[in-house]
């Protein structure tokens, strides 16, 4: 059974991918496909953020990290 996913833009990924070039957007995308595909990929945070999993990824030698 394929289960439904709601992907929200919200305003911090907006503002991160505001400046990029399309190479790196489409990166920021290619990063998003992987998380829809596995959403348990990345690191299980504990204490305050227990069941949040992040991504992390560079762009540019800049390290960004996406919440699940």
């Amino acid at each position: 059974m394929k289960r439904k996913l709601l992907l929200i833009k919200c305003p911090p990924l907006k503002n991160l991918t505001k400046g990029f070039h399309e190479n790196q957007k489409l990166l920021v995308r290619q990063v998003i496909q992987k998380i829809i595909e596995n959403p348990k990929i990345g690191e299980l945070k504990r204490g305050d953020l227990a069941g949040v999993y992040v991504y992390k990824f560079k762009i540019d030698h800049q390290q960004n990290t996406i919440g699940v």
